[in-house]
């Protein structure tokens, strides 16, 4: 039986039982307040594919795909690094399921996705080998 995977760009409060398929394209750590040599947190930004139009020009006869990938923040908090911490690689591709979704709020906010993903104790991270999702995600 296959997985039915979540968009990133659905992501929100309203639902509890979430699983997507993303790339983490930005990876960093954050150092504590009131010591610098302590990390705070990990996080990332997470992207994930998803075919936003299909256009058909008659004259080239060919269909054009456009993928834009929908991205989100993704924060594991200080009593989870050392779960998490080896297993995250910034570039590699993952399915990440049974994560707490939070509002996208304060002054430091590197997406502009109204959630973000927070990792819990019950989170689960699988290598993928390989997705259609793109290594960047450059918004043009």
């Amino acid at each position: 039986m296959e997985l039915a995977y979540h968009y990133v760009a659905d992501i929100c409060p309203k639902k509890e039982k979430w699983i997507i398929q993303a790339r983490i394209i930005r990876l960093w750590t954050v150092p504590s307040f009131n010591d610098p040599t302590e990390n705070f947190s990990i996080d990332m930004v997470l992207l994930d594919s998803k075919v936003k139009k299909i256009i058909h020009v008659d004259w080239l006869i060919f269909l054009y795909l456009l993928f834009q990938g929908g991205k989100i923040q993704a924060t594991v908090k200080k009593s989870l690094i050392s779960t998490f911490q080896l297993k995250l690689n910034e570039g590699n591709l993952y399915t990440i399921s049974n994560f707490g979704v939070g509002q996208n709020k304060g002054e430091y906010k590197p997406m502009s996705h109204a959630y973000k993903i927070n990792f819990q104790a019950t989170t689960t991270i699988v290598d993928l080998a390989q997705a259609n999702i793109p290594t960047y995600g450059f918004d043009f």
